[in-house]
């Protein structure tokens, strides 16, 4: 569902949609993952199972997007159709460290989750386009807290996806007719 490169750390990054287990054990659900790809070695050098597991069943969540972060040697997940969010993941160990969770907003009248489709980062900040709350997210980089969030107006499947060029995110909204740029200076 998702792809990334790291090229030079030699890493390809898989989104798995179903498929995962957990030491050896497969739930009823979706059991997506992460698949890290060693280039050079010409082989899998790790599987993240990203789902979470409540009362014996998988979430049906897609990893939707993937980002590396150069900075903190973090891999952020974007996750379609799940609670968690942005997994966060250390990229030396694979393992995950954390969620950037979001609430529903009042713009979301049908999904508890906000399906993070875009996740950029831009300086201290971690960037997300949450579809179903027709938002742009910023979250500080260091505790995850939510910074600010701006409402980018309701259209059928809201906002796409996110480019950061300097300071400036431009949102892809394709029903709205185009692109919507926006200062992240200003939302600090």
């Amino acid at each position: 569902m998702s792809i990334h490169i790291h090229s030079p750390d030699r890493f390809l990054y898989l989104g798995i949609q179903r498929g995962g287990t957990v030491q050896g054990k497969s739930y009823f659900g979706g059991n997506c993952f992460l698949a890290v790809y060693d280039l050079e070695m010409n082989a899998y050098s790790s599987l993240v199972y990203l789902a979470e597991v409540a009362n014996g069943r998988s979430d049906d969540a897609t990893p939707a997007c993937i980002t590396f972060d150069q900075a903190r040697n973090r891999i952020y997940v974007g996750m379609f159709q799940s609670m968690r969010g942005i997994c966060v993941i250390d990229a030396g160990s694979n393992q995950i460290t954390g969620n950037i969770r979001f609430s529903q907003s009042e713009h979301n009248k049908h999904f508890q989750w906000v399906d993070p489709l875009s996740v950029k980062t831009v300086g201290n900040y971690i960037i997300s386009v949450n579809r179903n709350n027709d938002e742009l997210a910023i979250v500080d980089g260091d505790n995850f807290s939510l910074v600010s969030t701006l409402y980018l107006g309701s259209a059928p499947n809201g906002p796409r996806d996110v480019v950061v060029f300097n300071n400036e995110a431009i949102v892809s909204y394709p029903e709205r007719n185009g692109l919507i740029f926006v200062n992240v200076d200003e939302y600090n």
